[in-house]
């Protein structure tokens, strides 16, 4: 893990009264999903978000491991909630890693690029490869029920400095971003080194030249101090960031 010890930057009060600050402000139209949940104050918008966060890794793992995928240096609202909205909506019945591996198979590159539309090869590659990579998981982890219970169960077991013996992290063009955000969607009480999260510790914390995993273990130790969930203040810092840095 990126080595770095919040109290060096800020007073345990300090970290206290900036949270509870940045939780305070309302949500702006900048944050891509205003739209379901208006100008709510950023603690209640947090929190519905933690209550709800699984819901298509539970019930539709194949659009929830699409989205991470896409999500990857890319502009959410813009450019990834779009797109899976219409999928959900013309695929309905596109649940299972099983299912998504099959509608592959049977299609060429180019039709699944224009399925998803989305003109990425390394992305679709980066998809292929977790694919193929599901049967060894399940051999890993044979007690997993579904889809769901398969990759919560890998996700718990990732150690972030140990990553090249994980075998998702092993694909080509797959980042801490992306294996964090597979694990957030899949349940594991942990945090993304989203670029609103990266600059709310930069520009509330002080916190200079932070990469990615020292990101995620700013965000832990920031969630022990303050007695809250790692994943809550991940989404009060990206809700923030989206709302109030909107001209970044």
């Amino acid at each position: 893990m990126g080595k770095i010890d919040i109290l060096k930057f800020k007073s345990k009060d300090e970290i206290i009264q900036i949270v509870k600050r940045l939780w305070e402000q309302k949500l702006t139209p900048t944050w891509h999903w205003y739209v379901d949940y208006k100008d709510m104050k950023i603690i209640d918008a947090a929190t519905k978000s933690v209550e709800t966060y699984t819901e298509d890794a539970r019930s539709r793992p194949a659009i929830a491991l699409i989205d991470v995928i896409l999500a990857a240096r890319n502009n959410y609202e813009k450019n990834v909630l779009p797109r899976i909205n219409r999928i959900k909506r013309d695929y309905p019945d596109l649940k299972t890693f099983d299912q998504l591996s099959s509608f592959i198979r049977w299609r060429t590159r180019e039709e699944f690029l224009s399925f998803w539309d989305f003109n990425s090869i390394p992305k679709y590659t980066r998809l292929v490869g977790i694919l193929a990579q599901v049967d060894k998981l399940r051999e890993i982890y044979p007690k997993a029920k579904n889809d769901y219970e398969l990759i919560h169960n890998r996700a718990e077991h990732i150690d972030l400095e140990q990553r090249t013996e994980d075998l998702i992290w092993k694909i080509k063009g797959i980042g801490p971003a992306t294996i964090q955000h597979l694990s957030m969607n899949f349940w594991v009480n942990t945090a993304k080194p989203d670029q609103r999260v990266m600059e709310v510790l930069k520009r509330e914390f002080n916190i200079p030249n932070i990469d990615e995993l020292t990101s995620v273990e700013a965000v832990k130790q920031i969630a022990e101090i303050i007695n809250k969930e790692v994943l809550l203040i991940d989404q009060i810092f990206v809700k923030y960031g989206s709302s109030h840095y909107s001209k970044l």
